[in-house]
């Protein structure tokens, strides 16, 4: 019975872990898409923006996959 207890311990810290990781993901990609918008508001060249505006949405993309 003490091997089970263990065994599911252990199982519980590596789902903490797991979930803290992806929430460490979710927000340093919430750091990279804010920087983003900051470059796009301040950029007048329509190729940049396009760029732009292309990497936001594949983050968004991104946290949206490690959210399910």
């Amino acid at each position: 019975m003490s091997m089970l207890v263990d065994a599911s311990g252990q199982s519980d810290q590596h789902a903490k872990q797991a979930k803290t990781a992806l929430k460490r993901q979710i927000t340093e990609l919430d750091n990279q898409q804010d920087a983003m918008v900051e470059r796009l508001v301040k950029t007048s060249n329509p190729k940049a923006i396009a760029a732009l505006e292309t990497k936001i949405a594949k983050l968004d993309e991104d946290k949206l996959r490690l959210g399910d």
